[in-house]
């Protein structure tokens, strides 16, 4: 295995492992919002979520060749098996592009908006995002009272049964 399926691997896993959170988070509890200071930006699973699918098809554009900046203007999974799918499926799409990408293109820069980055580093920084809101997930779970220890098989895969 080379160092790009490597790494396609792990966001593979990093997606599907936020879909199982997201599918064993009750769905009235993805849309809900711990209550804080009035000062602080909270935001619910399901918008950092949608945080997640939006950076990871931008990554992935990026990295084709074929878009602009990554953004979260996508459009919004309302419902929880369709936020599932999408977060599993735009991890599938960035893996792919991780894995069609050439080892000496990860020095390429690439344009965010606000400065210019290489391949490398919008890889990291995807994947990274996935682990951080998965730790923020999990951290809602246990603000509502749910602090069962969860994790998905290495086969647990959304997609391969849609």
């Amino acid at each position: 295995m080379d160092a790009m399926e490597w790494q396609a691997g792990i966001i593979e896993r990093a997606a599907n492992t936020l879909a199982y959170w997201i599918e064993t988070t009750p769905e009235d509890k993805l849309g809900w919002c711990p209550t804080a200071d009035a000062s602080s930006k909270t935001r619910c699973i399901k918008e950092q979520m949608q945080e997640c699918i939006g950076l990871n098809r931008g990554v992935a554009a990026k990295l084709r060749g074929d878009g602009a900046a990554p953004s979260g203007d996508q459009p919004k999974a309302e419902d929880q098996s369709l936020l599932v799918r999408e977060i599993a499926s735009s991890g599938q799409e960035l893996a792919d592009a991780v894995r069609n990408t050439k080892p000496e293109d990860l020095g390429k820069e690439h344009d965010l908006g606000f400065g210019p980055f290489p391949a490398a580093f919008l890889i990291e920084i995807a994947t990274g995002n996935m682990f951080y809101h998965g730790g923020q997930l999990n951290f809602i779970q246990t603000l509502y009272g749910d602090t069962e220890f969860r994790f998905p098989g290495p086969d647990y895969n959304p997609l391969k049964d849609a």
